[in-house]
């Protein structure tokens, strides 16, 4: 028979294992989530953009490159790859978790 001592080193061992399982879940789930947020604002905004008339002007050795960003709507496009990064990073993020959560069933 265990001591009371022993006992309640199992359980707090236990206890914890419990934690760091929710944890993993829990960070598995967010980042599930924002992947699949991102993947929807990115196909909504594409859907929208590509009914828009996005002409580029005409560029002249005057006009400084970094102005070409304001003009013609571009603020669509930033949106579409900041989003796209953002995806990239989630993605990246829970391919990490993936592989940490292999290593801790071998």
């Amino acid at each position: 028979m265990r001591s009371i001592d022993d006992q309640l080193m199992e359980i707090e061992k236990r206890s914890e294992s419990i934690r760091l399982v929710r944890a993993r879940r829990r960070t598995a789930t967010t980042a599930v989530l924002a992947s699949a947020v991102c993947v929807a604002l990115i196909s909504v905004l594409s859907v929208t953009l590509s009914g828009m008339d996005m002409a580029m002007p005409a560029v002249s050795g005057e006009t400084p490159f970094g102005s070409l960003i304001l003009m013609n709507n571009a603020l669509p496009y930033m949106i579409v790859g900041i989003l796209a990064f953002l995806l990239g990073i989630s993605f990246t993020m829970l391919c990490i978790h993936v592989r940490e959560r292999k290593k801790d069933r071998k």
